[in-house]
């Protein structure tokens, strides 16, 4: 399926027609934060927004207390949730929009000159056995970048291997196709854990190395601060699994708000940041592994197609780095506004219209934006074979005997500790943190 008006060869950085707005130059505006500093904040009508609008949009999407929401403009602190003092600290799961990090990593590698968007990965993998055959070493970065390689996923199947993975880029390697690489839209956790290994391959350095030196010091966020866990041979799992704090997080839409700017600090291109939200030729609501609201047709990740943008509330320019169950960082240049969502203690999964409950709720309050049509929001049906889909055992099967020469037990004649050891440090971390947490939120 391709989306009318986004062809690739047309227009690299084709743009719909978005609302038109634009921030009053009067408006007050803060610098970011750096290295362990607090966000500025400002009552929200300092920033030409309904104070008690915005207190409505953020307490009927957190009843509970149990996200951390914070929205942010011209990079100030206009309002968070009442719990966040109690878990400003505690590292979670981002889980898809980990996604967004690597993409943010392909992008500071192509600025640095280190790939192209269309070199193909064999350029970049090992050539010795048990690294792909020739069509899958033909898949290509910019494929990877909006998933359209072409294998086969299964979300539950490629999650529940966690901490049994042994090499993550030898079993993206291992998946069959399904369709031919770059003809359709396959969102499958194994592509960004593949693509997080082309890029360290590219750059010559461990990929938590490279991301430290290029994107994480740059924005003020320490070592000690996240964790990150990797496969059985020391990969970095690309799809998931990269802990942050609720400030942290929101560090990196406000980067991305800033056209890859953080506090003076240019760490991405703004022609990289342009990129992520064009919609692929395969789906309209979905760039560079991010999600945008640009397109009039999506496919979500199940391969569900919607006719509709992928968040008919908010202005069209939105996009976002996107994680279950609530791990968002919304962006909306046109506003200058940064919206940071994160899910702090366990709970029940959100109903899927609760970010359209919240723009549509928000956006009526901000008091420079011309008044536009939040339509309607279709919600996909449940059903037994988007189950099946997500429970694939060919999946499962391909994720533990990737190759001969990889599997659980052994891979590449190793049995390999390097990932293992780690990921008994982050889990240790993780452990205490959540019980120290509960028990300030009196659970």
């Amino acid at each position: 399926m391709k989306f009318q008006g986004y062809s690739l060869a047309a227009a690299a950085f084709a743009t719909p027609t978005i609302l038109a707005a634009s921030v009053p130059s009067s408006l007050r505006y803060c610098n970011l934060p750096v290295a362990g500093a607090a966000y500025e904040s400002v009552p929200a009508a300092a920033l030409n927004i309904d104070q008690d609008i915005l207190n409505k949009a953020v307490g009927d999407a957190n009843p509970s207390g149990k996200l951390a929401i914070q929205v942010f403009r011209n990079n100030c602190l206009l309002s968070t949730n009442q719990t966040s003092a109690l878990t400003d600290q505690d590292r979670k799961n981002l889980f898809s929009a980990a996604k967004g990090v690597i993409g943010i990593l392909t992008g500071i590698a192509f600025d640095q000159g280190k790939l192209k968007l269309d070199d193909p990965i064999d350029k970049y993998l090992p050539s010795t056995a048990g690294w792909g055959d020739a069509a899958h070493r033909a898949i290509t970065i910019r494929q990877l970048l909006e998933e359209t390689a072409g294998l086969d996923k299964g979300v539950f199947s490629e999650g529940i291997t966690f901490l049994l993975d042994p090499s993550l880029p030898q079993q993206a390697l291992a998946m069959k196709f399904v369709t031919p690489a770059g003809e359709a839209f396959q969102y499958s956790q194994r592509v960004p854990d593949l693509l997080a290994y082309v890029v360290s391959r590219a750059v010559g350095q461990e990929l938590q190395a490279f991301a430290q030196a290029n994107l994480f010091t740059p924005l003020g966020i320490a070592k000690t601060q996240y964790i990150w866990f990797k496969d059985n041979s020391g990969n970095s799992y690309g799809y998931a699994h990269l802990y942050l704090t609720p400030d942290n997080f929101a560090r990196l839409g406000l980067m991305m708000q800033n056209g890859g700017v953080y506090s003076s600090s240019r760490v991405l291109s703004q022609t990289w940041v342009d990129l992520v939200s064009v919609p692929s030729e395969h789906n309209g609501c979905y760039g560079m592994l991010f999600w945008t609201n640009r397109g009039d047709t999506c496919i979500s990740p199940t391969g569900y197609p919607f006719q509709r943008s992928w968040l008919p509330s908010a202005p069209r320019d939105l996009f976002a780095m996107s994680g279950s169950p609530q791990q968002k960082n919304f962006m909306i240049p046109s506003l200058n506004m940064t919206v940071s969502w994160m899910e702090v203690t366990p709970g029940k999964g959100p109903p899927a219209d609760i970010w359209y409950k919240f723009f549509k709720t928000l956006m009526p309050g901000v008091r420079d934006l011309p008044p536009f049509d939040p339509k309607t929001y279709e919600m996909e049906p449940s059903g037994l074979n988007a189950t099946l889909e997500a429970l694939s055992l060919s999946v499962l099967l391909g994720n533990l005997l990737s190759s001969p020469q990889c599997n659980i037990v052994i891979c590449n004649a190793d049995i390999s500790l390097l990932g293992i050891l780690g990921n008994l440090g982050g889990l240790l971390k993780l452990t205490g943190a959540t019980i120290t947490a509960l028990l300030r939120l009196g659970w």
